[in-house]
């Protein structure tokens, strides 16, 4: 399997806004994709940054998430700004 990971920074007046985006149109959009398994969207505990792991059966999958992402950047006015997303391989887990 592999990870894409990538950060987001989080407008912290707008996270309301921010998890409705989330719940509304994030987690429901990568979760369709194919060969997705699992997915964890993280907050800080101040709420400003985030991280998201999205698990991928395998490496192509992987990075046609990255692709995809790529080419849909967030709206300039959006409550959050995301980081380049990077393809991982998991080599130990517990």
């Amino acid at each position: 399997m592999h990870v894409v990971m990538f950060d987001v920074e989080i407008d912290t007046a707008r996270n309301e806004e921010a998890l409705t985006m989330l719940h509304d149109f994030a987690v429901p959009m990568c979760s369709s994709q194919p060969g997705f398994v699992k997915g964890a969207w993280l907050s800080s505990a101040d709420g400003a940054a985030g991280r998201t792991l999205l698990w991928f059966e395998n490496e192509a999958q992987a990075h046609a998430m990255v692709d995809m992402l790529s080419a849909t950047p967030m709206p300039a006015d959006a409550p959050v700004s995301a980081s380049a997303g990077r393809v991982f391989s998991i080599v130990a887990e517990a």
